[in-house]
């Protein structure tokens, strides 16, 4: 969905754009690809940065953030069709952001012209989620499968001058 909102005072003109999507399925096949143990990982070593902020399973009954490491090939448990990689995602976003200022009318016709406009201007600002990938927005939305080989979103600024003659 979308919530666009348009405001004017005096010479100042304020447009923003919000999108969101709540309650979307994603399969973050990163987080398992992360700690598997298999030719995409660096010299056979999980890609996972840091394995001591998570909790491994050990015994049964444990509460744990993923199933047991191994670091030797061919002996993993994660695979990308495990149901801890499925996510309900709900996100928001500032999609564009316009600020634009109006020079006076006395102003532009002493310069012969008849508008000036000058703005600033922002795409994909912020985006609140609870997603634990990179970028909700950017996942295959007919297969919601994030392998994390798509960019996130650029953020992107702006300055300009519109001029009307």
């Amino acid at each position: 969905g979308g919530i666009l909102t348009e405001l004017k005072w005096r010479d100042f003109d304020l447009s923003l754009v919000f999108n969101y999507s709540l309650g979307r399925t994603i399969i973050n096949a990163s987080k398992a690809m992360a700690l598997t143990v298999n030719g995409q990982s660096i010299n056979g070593l999980p890609i996972l940065a840091d394995v001591r902020k998570y909790s491994f399973w050990e015994q049964s009954g444990d509460r744990v953030d993923y199933a047991r490491l191994a670091y030797e090939e061919g002996k993993n448990n994660f695979g990308t069709s495990s149901d801890m990689c499925i996510e309900k995602v709900n996100y928001l976003r500032l999609k564009s952001f316009v600020l634009g200022y109006t020079l006076a009318e006395e102003w532009t016709e002493k310069i012969h012209l008849s508008k000036v406009r000058v703005y600033v201007s922002g795409e994909n600002l912020f985006t609140w989620t609870n997603y634990t990938g990179i970028d909700p927005e950017s996942v295959d939305i007919m297969t919601g499968y994030d392998n994390n080989r798509t960019y996130p979103l650029n953020r992107k600024f702006t300055l300009g001058v519109s001029v009307n003659f």
